[in-house]
């Protein structure tokens, strides 16, 4: 799918990208699927991210299945 540009000079992708947060491939597993969400959502929430921020640099840490699912 398109994914939303984020301009590169935007504080709180910088911000957000800093924290360091793994990648999600798409696991079967619930247990890491649950996981790097609840992380995800606690980061996106301390940064008081937008509705379209969060999906759009959430979806920046997709990989593999889960990059060709979105």
């Amino acid at each position: 799918g398109v994914q939303p540009q984020v301009p590169r000079g935007n504080p709180v992708f910088q911000e957000f990208c800093r924290m360091n947060l793994p990648t999600f491939e798409g696991q079967y597993e619930p247990t890491e699927a649950s996981e790097w969400l609840f992380r995800m959502e606690n980061v996106l929430e301390d940064l008081e991210c937008t509705p379209a921020e969060k999906v759009t640099f959430a979806t920046r840490f997709f990989r593999g299945a889960a990059s060709n699912w979105w």
